[in-house]
């Protein structure tokens, strides 16, 4: 966090960012925002943060903007910006998109990160989460999952971007909550409850999103 700013501008500053960031279409809702931008603001300088999936930037507003307030860091979006996922999410990202005009999801996002001044924080890469080479991002502090939502490209994602979270880590799970889920909706859900206890993850916090800590047996 800057020197210069005391707890009570960033959380003034905090509150605008999600003000803003629930002025686009998405499904993190105001508690979870603001967890995201203190979890932000806590981290180490320079640190590296990963977002798998990005939709209209909605988490990427609340990530970039906390980077900001620090002074340091960079947020990495990877996502097809192209309105696919699994079966029962496109038809929901492809009306979302022609709400806002249509055209490429990818230019909503460069323009809202341009508008807020955070483009700079911000590498956008149009792929999915195992096209990306992750050896070439270093040690991560953050990871946030919330991708494709299937239970095989869920799978996918975790197996190819927690590893290379750095012990204590934080590790940020997307609509994982226990609940009824659509048939083959349940992709991060199953995440949480078959891998994180599993690879030593600790201070697991179930919810909405997840929030839990990598312990530090498998990420050195």
């Amino acid at each position: 966090m800057q020197p210069d700013l005391d707890p009570a501008a960033a959380q003034a500053q905090l509150e605008h960012l999600v003000a803003a960031a629930l002025s686009l279409p998405g499904w993190r809702w105001a508690d979870d925002l603001r967890r995201l931008g203190r979890e932000t603001l806590a981290l180490r300088e320079q640190a590296i943060l990963v977002e798998i999936g990005c939709f209209f930037g909605r988490s990427a507003l609340v990530l970039a903007g906390a980077l900001q307030m620090r002074g340091s860091g960079i947020l990495h979006c990877i996502d097809p910006f192209d309105t696919s996922g699994d079966a029962f999410s496109t038809p929901h990202y492809t009306r979302l998109l022609a709400a806002q005009g249509g055209g490429s999801m990818r230019d909503h996002v460069t323009a809202m990160l341009e508008q807020h001044g955070l483009l700079h924080r911000v590498q956008l890469h149009t792929a999915r989460a195992t096209e990306v080479d992750c050896d070439a991002f270093g040690t991560l502090d953050l990871l946030l999952l919330d991708g494709d939502q299937s239970r095989a490209g869920a799978q996918a994602a975790y197996g190819h971007w927690a590893p290379k979270l750095r012990a204590g880590g934080l590790l940020v799970v997307g609509n994982s909550a226990v609940r009824a889920y659509e048939a083959d909706h349940d992709g991060q859900a199953m995440v949480v409850e078959t891998c994180l206890v599993r690879d030593g993850f600790t201070n697991i916090e179930r919810g909405d999103t997840t929030f839990a800590r990598a312990g530090e047996q498998r990420h050195p």
